[in-house]
């Protein structure tokens, strides 16, 4: 069965890498995904939003995320200022679940 699947991702182009079983280091989208999670967790709890705002408060998390310094970047830049080369605004910013 693995040949079988070997040739199939192949001939799709697809590069077929596998992980150490039980390694937390190298799940980096599990932690991304329960990072945003907690977060919209919060901004709801915080906010005494109903759940239906659950996407909302997942883009919230998202661009607050992407605008905070990360430990990977030398210069303690943050993602957007890596993408972008220029340093995020952060005048838009408001509490969430706020009227605007």
């Amino acid at each position: 069965f693995f040949a079988e699947l070997k040739n199939f991702l192949q001939s799709k182009g697809i590069a077929h890498e596998t992980t150490a079983g039980y390694t937390p280091q190298q799940n980096a989208a599990e932690r991304l995904h329960r990072t945003l999670n907690e977060s919209a967790r919060a901004l709801l709890l915080s906010s005494k939003l109903p759940r239906t705002f659950w996407g909302e408060a997942i883009r919230c998390a998202n661009y607050i995320r992407n605008r905070l310094p990360v430990k990977a970047s030398v210069e303690g830049k943050c993602p957007i200022e890596l993408l972008t080369n220029k340093q995020p605004s952060l005048d838009n910013l408001r509490t969430f679940g706020c009227q605007a």
